[in-house]
């Protein structure tokens, strides 16, 4: 929706300035609600690309990186975690010929990560 705005005013801040004033929060919380659904994917593509490398953990990188996408899109503890969890979840390999080597996938991408919550 900012492509609507002169260029020199796509700032979220100017956003949610000009349509409060109109009365039309709604538009501004969703607006912020599609911002923050990007942001959260965003994180989950990259710790996915992380995770699934499967080679030698940079688990500082990988806290940096996730604390730099929480202080710029102000994500909140919970979604972060959910989003560490379903990122690690997806680089399991889940095509074990029994159940019980599924869960030993797991466990190790769980164990490799487990800092990081």
């Amino acid at each position: 929706m900012l492509e609507f705005f002169l260029m020199q005013k796509w700032t979220p801040e100017y956003f949610a300035e000009h349509f409060m004033k109109e009365g039309l929060s709604e538009i501004v919380e969703y607006n912020r609600k599609k911002v923050f659904d990007v942001m959260l994917k965003e994180l989950h593509t990259s710790l996915s690309e992380i995770m699934s490398e499967g080679g030698p953990v940079n688990l500082g990188e990988t806290i940096e990186l996730v604390k730099q996408r929480r202080k710029e899109g102000e994500l909140p503890d919970v979604d972060i975690v959910k989003t560490i969890w379903e990122a690690m979840m997806d680089a399991v390999q889940w095509s074990g010929k029994n159940q019980q080597q599924n869960i030993n996938n797991a466990l190790w991408q769980v164990k490799r990560w487990d800092k990081l919550l």
